[in-house]
């Protein structure tokens, strides 16, 4: 492209998708400006850290053409998609190291714990040293 004679600012608006303006990253509008000659410029946003164990998320940036001068068009792409990728783990643990029960009590409830909220339901297979089995499912939140 062509560098402009004269500075050009130029405001991005973001769309949420399955990420979140104000909860996942910084709220817009944003705006860049292009000093005169300048052909490229830089703005910034912030991406929230969380202790949530969630899918990635993404969001879109979009050049919004009401505050350019007459002679600058909006080129493509005018979208660009932004992934935020998840950094959380879980770990899955029991509550205690050992349980006791007496023989005719019937059952022993041991209590798995899950170490951060999860945004999905996760469901564990807790197997027996016989081979009998049972889901555990973790509800989402």
């Amino acid at each position: 492209s062509n560098p402009s004679s004269f500075d050009i600012t130029v405001q991005v608006r973001d769309i949420d998708n399955t990420a979140t303006e104000g909860d996942d990253y910084t709220a817009g509008p944003y705006i860049a400006s292009f000093p005169a000659g300048a052909t490229s410029s830089i703005f910034n946003f912030s991406v929230y850290d969380d202790d949530l164990l969630e899918n990635d998320e993404t969001f879109r940036f979009i050049i919004t053409s009401n505050s350019l001068p007459d002679d600058v068009t909006v080129g493509n792409p005018r979208l660009a998609r932004v992934t935020i990728m998840d950094n959380d783990t879980a770990s899955l643990s029991f509550s205690n190291s050992s349980y006791t029960v007496r023989e005719g009590d019937g059952q022993v409830q041991p209590v798995l714990v899950l170490s951060i909220p999860s945004t999905f339901d996760i469901t564990v297979q807790v197997i027996n040293t016989n081979g009998s089995s049972i889901n555990v499912t973790f509800p989402a939140g």
